[in-house]
């Protein structure tokens, strides 16, 4: 190949990755907005154990999550770089939901139910 016509090829591509970069960021960016978006991110984190450990009973289960993991981590590494404020309000979603789910359970044990309403 042409030395020229490989110059030019490679400095589309590099347009190219740089395109799809920025789209990607864009999206990410986006989808943080919504709780929806928050939640599908959660759940791609949460599938992929991200906040586990890969470790099981044998080799090819611990290579297997390992995997998963890696997965996982480049997700929330992408997230924390291209959307802080987004990544910071997943967790917070979740401490909400957490907390929810506390206050529903205290409130259960003590007879009351707070989805319920008095007379």
């Amino acid at each position: 190949m042409d030395e020229k016509l490989e110059k030019k090829r490679d400095k589309k591509l590099a347009e190219r990755d740089r395109q799809r970069k920025f789209q990607r960021d864009e999206f990410v960016k986006a989808a943080c907005i919504t709780v929806e978006g928050r939640e599908y991110f959660y759940w791609l984190m949460e599938i992929t154990s991200v906040n586990g450990q890969p470790f099981s009973g044998n080799a090819l289960g611990t290579s297997f999550n390992c995997g998963q993991l890696e997965i996982g981590r480049v997700i929330r590494d992408h997230l924390v770089r291209t959307a802080p404020q987004g990544y910071l309000n997943i967790l917070t979603d979740k401490q909400k939901e957490a907390e929810e789910d506390a206050r529903s359970l205290i409130n259960t044990d003590a007879g009351t139910d707070s989805n319920t309403e008095s007379d």
